[in-house]
């Protein structure tokens, strides 16, 4: 397959190559059909740094990994950057999946929870989900679940921005340093032991 190609003329009728596609078994014993295909894809779409991709296409791709994470019990290392891709690149438009994603499973959560969307007007957002929250009905209580914990979710990512400006602005002691950067060799270590 010609993966620039797929990417490029990438429609919902596409889909059916990357979706999720499982043999009904968890964790080691998962077979995803779909697998190497959506990873060579995902990878390719990290070399060229997330350009020229549709916005339909990552959407998709973060759906079906947060699928496979969900019953492998597991995570793509890289996760996090398909979702704040998918909200650098697409805006709102596809919040609702974003959301849904992001809260699939333990690991997706936590994944998408160190989405790096410095630069992105949180606001913004959280007030998008306010206005699809009070224009949801009483029937979805799963959609309205969603929504309030999207907002905590984008409250997090409002709190983890104020701290960056205001770690920006201190003055750093090389100690300090050192221990903050032993800290974020933790977490990189730990979100690249599952491929």
């Amino acid at each position: 397959m010609n993966v620039d190609e797929f990417i490029q003329t990438y429609t919902l009728s596409k889909a059916d190559f990357i979706m999720f596609k499982w043999n009904r078994k968890h964790g080691k014993d998962l077979i995803d059909e779909n697998l190497h295909t959506r990873r060579e894809i995902i990878k390719y779409i990290e070399s060229v740094n997330f350009q020229n991709v549709p916005g339909e296409l990552l959407r998709d791709l973060l759906i079906a990994e947060a699928y496979y994470s969900k019953e492998s019990w597991g995570i793509y290392r890289h996760y996090h950057r398909l979702a704040e891709n998918l909200i650098r690149q697409t805006g709102a438009t596809y919040l609702d999946d974003y959301l849904i994603s992001a809260f699939l499973s333990f690991d997706t959560y936590c994944s998408t929870l160190v989405a790096d969307l410095s630069g992105v007007e949180i606001d913004d957002y959280i007030n998008e989900i306010n206005v699809r929250k009070a224009n949801a009905t009483t029937n979805d209580q799963s959609m309205l679940k969603t929504y309030e914990k999207g907002i905590e979710l984008f409250l997090s990512y409002k709190v983890n921005q104020n701290r960056e400006n205001e770690f920006d602005r201190e003055i750093i002691i090389p100690s300090q340093l050192k221990g903050f950067k032993k800290f974020l060799g933790f977490i990189k270590k730990a979100f690249s032991r599952k491929a």
